[in-house]
């Protein structure tokens, strides 16, 4: 007669855990955390990209980091680096800032993101160069939460239905 609450609150939380796990494999599963390093499609330079904070939400202000190194089969003498720091979502463009002068030294932009999802941070140097970055923007507000508020719900209430319906019976 006990046992039937029990059970359900163990299958709750078996189904919470595996909900879980799934909810977080497809949010981190393709991200990666910084710093990234990627070589421009010429490979004529490797970039560098970090940000802090290292989670990336909405309506923040995020700090990225831009270390541009030239490859050993550049051959340009020159040492002032020129790059457009582009960020975008789909066709949106975020964020855009073009001549970046740079000489042997890391640059920084602040970002701030509009919404969750994909953003592109991309990179062009000196107008023969560039890289792209995939960014995942997470929600503030988690869905795990969401979920543990779910699951913790039904096992209050799956614990309480044979009581009731012990009642029913015994009237």
């Amino acid at each position: 007669m006990y046992r039937l609450p029990w059970i359900a609150l163990i299958i709750a939380v078996i189904v919470y855990a595996i909900t879980v796990m799934i909810i977080d494999y497809k949010v981190y599963a393709d991200e990666e955390r910084p710093p990234l390093i990627k070589s421009t499609n010429n490979k004529n330079y490797t970039v560098e990209l970090s940000w802090e904070p290292v989670e990336i939400t909405p309506n923040r202000i995020i700090l990225f980091n831009v270390k541009i190194i030239p490859s050993y089969n550049n051959n340009s003498n020159n040492n002032v680096i020129v790059y457009d720091f582009i960020v975008k979502s789909d066709d949106n463009i975020i964020k855009e800032v073009n001549g970046v002068r740079v000489i042997d030294k890391i640059s920084t932009h602040t970002v701030e993101f509009p919404s969750a999802g994909r953003f592109n941070v991309i990179i062009n140097i000196n107008e023969h160069d560039s890289v792209t970055f995939d960014v995942l923007v997470v929600p503030e507000f988690p869905s795990t939460v969401i979920v543990t508020v779910i699951v913790i719900s039904l096992a209050i209430i799956l614990s309480r239905l044979p009581l009731k319906i012990n009642n029913l019976y015994n009237r």
